[in-house]
Order: structure tokens, then C-alpha cells, then sequence
């Protein structure tokens, strides 16, 4: 009963949660519950953090396209309708076909 317990002892030897080489390379059957809980929180929080940076770059991304389509579409706004405006000055009148 002695030699099974130690041979349980040297197998289970303590794994450090910052690495995640067993999490890859052994059985999770074989792994504790308590480092698999911390390597799978970790892999949230990755996840969380591309996300947010995802999102984050898509905001500043629609916000300078938005400001690059009002500046483009500001001027030309503006003087399309001055030429209207100054091209129906210098129109004659149109004659009515009843």
C-alpha cells in the first residue's frame, strides 16, 4: 500500500498555473481541477481582451471613415448648390406646354 502511494506522489507532482504546457501536451483526466479552472479562465480573458480590441479598433475605424465622408461630401455639398442657384439665375424662363 506504501509503494502505491508514492508512486501517486511522483506522477502528481505540482504544476505551476502560468504554464500551460500540460494543458496541451496531457490528458485533462489526468490534471487538476483547480489548474484546468485557472488555464480555461486565462483563455476567457484572451478571448475578452481580442474582443474588446476588436471592438475598439472597429469604433475608431467607422469614426474615421464617417469623418472622411463629411469632409469629402461637405464642399461638394455646398458648391453644387451654388452652381444651382447661380445657373437657375441666368436661365430664361421656361415656356408651358398646356
Amino acid at each position: 500500500m506504501h509503494l502505491k502511494h508514492q508512486t501517486k506522489m511522483k506522477t502528481m507532482k505540482r504544476i505551476k498555473h502560468n504554464d500551460l504546457t500540460h494543458y496541451f501536451l496531457r490528458p485533462h483526466s489526468e490534471l487538476p481541477r483547480v489548474y484546468l479552472d485557472s488555464c480555461e479562465k486565462f483563455f476567457r480573458e484572451l478571448k475578452n481582451l481580442k474582443l474588446a480590441r476588436l471592438t475598439a479598433a472597429n469604433v475608431q475605424e467607422a469614426k474615421a471613415a464617417s469623418s472622411k465622408r463629411q469632409a469629402a461630401s461637405g464642399p461638394a455639398i455646398s458648391d453644387n448648390m451654388t452652381r444651382q442657384a447661380a445657373s437657375s439665375k441666368h436661365q430664361a424662363p421656361r415656356k408651358r406646354h398646356n
